[in-house]
Formats: structure tokens, sequence, C-alpha cells
């Protein structure tokens, strides 16, 4: 009686790095190893133009199953790459530089929270905290957004957009957000979109100006916000902060991130110069 059988897996199947292929492939990596294969491939067809072609087709099989010809290629790029040059590159919509809207005008987003009465100064320590009513008003919306099946009209109305738009949300972790097939927003969790979502609904209401301010704007003020969050919207458990390291496929990036003690959730997530 013969045993159990046991595939065998093909060389393209043992030769295949996923880490570094399809949607994790390094485009600047491909491209340099790519240059590298042209430039060996062409000495090698000074010697004889079949080792050439040779030379060529193994290089380009190399990298399309592997992801790179010289080995340590993606720590190479990561390290010596520009960040600029990574970032036109980059697939992860965190690491993309966005350009901003020409009609976006600048703001100061801690000197518009006090004039509009969101935030005051701190009874006990040097610094700004949450108006009391703004902080119960906002913490009672996330309740009633976390009740609801759907957010959909909640996000439409944060976005400004009608109902006739297709939105589409997806992401493991963070959540991304595409209405009508292009990108529009992303956040750092699902935490994230309801605070933003439900502080955008109690300042439409808190202030008469919120709804003249451009989108881009009012994004500013709502991701702002959240730093002041003491509780997860998500599971209610305290908030903290620590250091921590953000990874692409073309870019490490150190970040500061918020996040809730019990349920793990990212809440607010910005990046660290050598300054902070």
């Amino acid at each position: 009686m013969s045993g159990p059988m046991v595939p065998r897996l093909g060389l393209v199947d043992r030769l295949r790095q996923p880490e570094y292929v399809g949607e994790n492939r390094c485009i600047p990596c491909t491209v340099v190893n790519v240059l590298i294969a042209l430039v060996l491939a062409g000495t090698a067809a000074l010697v004889a133009p079949p080792l050439g072609v040779g030379v060529l087709v193994a290089a380009l099989a190399a990298i399309y199953l592997r992801g790179y010809l010289v080995p340590y290629t993606p720590t190479l790029t990561k390290r010596y790459f520009p960040d600029r040059v990574l970032r036109w590159f980059d697939k992860d919509p965190t690491f993309r530089d966005v350009e901003r809207p020409e009609d976006v005008e600048d703001i100061d987003v801690e000197t518009l929270l006090y004039e509009m009465g969101v935030v005051t100064e701190c009874e006990d320590i040097d610094d700004l905290c949450l108006e009391p009513a703004f902080q119960r008003a906002w913490r009672d919306e996330i309740e009633s957004l976390r009740a609801k099946d759907s957010l959909r009209g909640d996000l439409l109305d944060l976005l400004g957009l009608d109902d006739e738009h297709e939105i589409e949300e997806y992401g493991d972790g963070a959540r991304v957000v595409r209405v009508d097939g292009q990108h529009v927003g992303q956040w750092e969790s699902d935490a994230a979109l309801v605070a933003d979502l439900a502080a955008d609904e109690i300042l439409a209401q808190w202030d008469d100006g919120w709804a003249d301010l451009h989108v881009v704007n009012r994004s500013e003020v709502l991701s702002s916000l959240r730093l002041f969050l003491e509780q997860c919207p998500n599971c209610d458990a305290p908030v903290t902060i620590d250091q921590d390291r953000a990874r692409s496929c073309c870019l490490a990036i150190e970040v500061a991130v918020m996040t809730c003690e019990a349920c793990g959730a990212r809440v607010f997530e910005f990046q660290l110069d050598e300054e902070l």
C-alpha cells in the first residue's frame, strides 16, 4: 500500500517570493533591477549575442518571480532612495504625497477650534482641553453611530456628496474609502472613522460656519480633534500614545500612534520628524 500523496512544488513556486511580488512589488526595486539586467545582458551580448538574450531572459524571470535580481535590493532601495521618489511609486495611500487643491486655504486648527468654543484652556495644566459640553455631545454621537448597521449616509454627509455616488470601503485595520472608484480618504481604523463622523455631526450643530469650510479643512480639524480623545470610540478603553514604524512596499517611517488599550484600534497616527 502506497503512502499518502505529497504534492511537489514546481520550480516556479519554489522561486516565487510572495512578499515582493504582486501587490507587494516594490516598483523602484523593479526599475533598478531591470536596468541592471539590461546592463548585464548588454555586456554578455558583446561576447555572444545568444548569451546576452539568455542572460536577459533569466534576469527578467528572476525579477518577475522574486521581485528583484540583486539580493537585498528592497532594503537598499528604502535606505538610499530619496523619500520623495519612493512616495511617487508607493501604492499605499498612507505614504503618498497628496497634492493640496489650490482653492484650499491654510488654517490654524488650534486657533479655529478655540474660536469655535470646541476647546478651552485646561484648569490644571497649561494646555488646551475639550469644552465639557462638546466632549459629552461627541461621546453621545459616537455611541449612536456604533449602534447603526451602516454608516454610508453619514460618510456621504462628511464628504459632501449626494446618495447617487458609489462608496467602497476596504482595508485590513486601516479603513480606506473610494467614491466612484477614486480614493478619497483613509482612516487609521473604524474607530477613527466613527470618531470623525461623530465630530462632523456635532460641529455642524455647534458652529454655523462649519459647513462653509472646505472638505479638506474639515478633515484637518476632525483628525486633529482625535488627539483629544480619552476613550476609544470602538471599545471605550483608555487611549495611549506610543511610537511605532509604519511600513509599505517602498517606505518605512517612524510614527507616533494613539491606540485603544483593549481592542488595539489606532485612532490617530502622525509621522515623527527628527525634532519630535
